[in-house]
């Protein structure tokens, strides 16, 4: 006997749930067949992606016939039947047959007339992908930056206990819904159309964010219409108000996050501006709990009486936890922009569009300015040559509140730990600067691209300094013709500050028979001072645009990111993944 056993379930496999039904009138012992929409498009809350993860349809390869299991099991005890599958108009739909005869067979049938069993579309990833920045998938748009399986296998369907995708529902096959209803698949279809309308013309991630929430919950037209019209009004302006006072245009979230930066004692006119200031003082939050009454306020919900119910309820709206976060991006931006790290001044910073290895290109020796010739004719010449790469790389880490500090009144994710995020993100970037420098020695730095200084000469001293400052200005480009630098900034460690400020400063320097002179690179050079430098070690460096060292920043973004994570489920609060994109190469 062989006995081949089942490979073990992969963390990232995709398992989209719907909610079926049936209502048919099938007779004791026939198959009960069934239809509807399994998936409607959206994002996904399932194990191994922290940020949600949306199947693109497009990319799904559907097997002629599919196995309806129980609890994704393989054995044969857990077949439940079989189905099909097609994607119509931006949704899942399928369509199958469950055979009775046995106990897990009979109680699914069973659930399914009495209007409660749910389906758990199994699908392997082939291909992930971040969702970029206002990308469509499905025809939706979503908040955030969820996963993308732009490619994906749909293995197989399971019967389970509780299903997560609301707007996902069937009934059996040529019954009539209860209530005397439409056809699930043609309602739930234009459900999503008529909500997708009511947010045409509405921009932003708030207004996207509470679309995709809509859909994925299974909202009634009204509900999404009035929160559609009330993100339209808050957009218009106060035509109104008395001028210098009105702050139009201002939205819930501004309002929030603002009130939450006052809050927490940050000056929120300086980083969110006067009229968003002006308006989250006029929300008279006084305390955190406050700031939830006034969350659950702006999106019609009833205020519980009660302290966790309402901080439960106020962690679930849209307005709260993307409002806490802008401070936060806010107050960390300042404290990044504002964090004494030596990079800013000698490094040039470029922007890169992805993760991939991007060239990096400087004038070619070719490309010299010719006389022109009696004829007229200008010469040819190769734009750049190639220096090496760069590759973006990711670090950061999870923040986030929970009630004990909501109720505490202790917002100090505003303050300490939002400042902390900033100055790390600086420092971060810092480390991989001084990674890259130390990495390149023996290779890029090197005596024979004269750009080095060793034995008892390379001490940090008068001499040392003026001859590393004339190397500098003799660099040459690949044709031996020299290039021009200006130096600027000599970087040491804290073991050679003091000596650097005297080298650099000293009106007069003793010569060896003891006579004084005065000092030829006093004031040359701007003194940089980096903890990262080890013991004696010194560097002279040019200004950014000439510079030596180029660090790489996602789109050009030089701060840190927060993206909303859902919080496990035995944990009430917010979260929030923290990190920035970057990279350094010597060029």
């Amino acid at each position: 006997m062989i006995h081949a056993a089942a490979p073990a379930a992969d963390p990232r496999n995709i398992r989209a749930v719907a909610t079926i039904q049936a209502v048919g009138n099938a007779k004791a012992g026939e198959p009960v067949r069934f239809r509807g929409v399994a998936y409607t498009g959206g994002m996904l809350r399932v194990a191994g992606f922290e940020s949600g993860v949306v199947i693109d349809l497009a990319g799904l390869q559907i097997p002629g016939s599919l196995p309806i299991a129980t609890d994704h099991r393989s054995d044969l005890d857990a077949r439940l039947g079989s189905a099909t599958a097609r994607v119509e108009d931006g949704a899942l739909v399928i369509e199958g047959t469950i055979v009775p005869g046995t106990p897990s067979a009979d109680r699914a049938i069973a659930l399914m007339r009495a209007g409660g069993l749910s389906l758990s579309i199994g699908a392997r990833p082939v291909k992930l992908e971040r969702l970029r920045d206002g990308a469509t998938i499905n025809g939706q748009s979503f908040a955030g930056r969820p996963e993308v399986a732009t490619e994906s296998e749909l293995v197989e369907v399971s019967a389970v206990g509780v299903g997560a995708d609301r707007g996902a529902t069937a009934i059996a096959a040529g019954a009539t819904p209860t209530g005397g209803g439409a056809d699930p698949v043609i309602a739930e279809r234009e459900r999503i159309a008529n909500i997708d309308a009511s947010f045409s013309g509405l921009a932003g991630d708030e207004a996207q964010g509470i679309r995709a929430t809509a859909i994925k919950d299974g909202w009634t037209l009204e509900r999404a219409q009035g929160e559609a019209l009330q993100l339209l009004r808050a957009s218009r302006p106060n035509v109104n108000g008395v001028r210098g006072a009105s702050t139009g245009g201002v939205s819930p979230a501004e309002k929030l996050t603002a009130a939450a930066l006052t809050l927490a004692g940050q000056d929120a006119e300086k980083l969110i501006g006067a009229g968003a200031a002006s308006e989250g003082a006029g929300l008279g939050c006084n305390s955190a709990l406050d700031l939830c009454a006034a969350a659950l306020r702006m999106e019609g919900h009833t205020i519980p009486t009660s302290r966790s119910q309402m901080i439960e309820a106020a962690v679930s709206t849209t307005s709260l936890p993307i409002a806490l976060a802008a401070g936060v991006e806010k107050v960390a931006l300042d404290s990044f922009m504002n964090a004494a790290e030596p990079w800013r001044m000698f490094a040039r910073k470029i922007s890169l569009r992805n993760f991939k290895p991007t060239e990096l290109v400087r004038l070619a020796a070719s490309a010299r300015f010719l006389e022109l010739g009696g004829d007229g004719e200008l010469k040819h010449a190769p734009i750049g040559e190639e220096t090496g790469n760069i590759r973006l790389r990711t670090f950061g880490r999870i923040v986030g509140l929970d009630r004990r500090t909501i109720i505490d009144d202790d917002l100090q994710i505003l303050n300490d730990i939002a400042g902390e995020l900033g100055r790390e993100g600086a420092r971060t970037i810092g480390d991989i600067v001084n990674e890259t420098l130390e990495a390149g020695v023996g290779t890029f730095w090197h005596t024979d691209n004269g750009n080095v200084m060793t034995g008892s000469g390379s001490a940090l001293s008068v001499d040392a300094i003026a001859f590393a400052i004339a190397l500098v200005r003799k660099q040459t480009d690949s044709s031996g013709r020299r290039i021009g630098l200006m130096p600027r900034f000599l970087a040491v460690g804290p073991d050679n500050e003091a000596f650097g400020r005297a080298v650099l400063n000293s009106l007069e320097v003793e010569v060896a028979e003891g006579e004084p002179r005065g000092n030829p690179v006093r004031g040359a050079l701007e003194l940089l001072v980096d903890p990262r430098i080890e013991g004696l070690q010194w560097y002279v460096f040019t200004d950014p645009r000439d510079a030596c060292l180029a660090v790489g920043l996602l789109d050009g973004r030089e701060s840190i990111t927060l993206e909303q994570r859902e919080p496990p489920a035995e944990k009430l609060g917010m979260q929030w993944r923290a990190f920035i994109d970057a990279a350094a190469a010597l060029r």
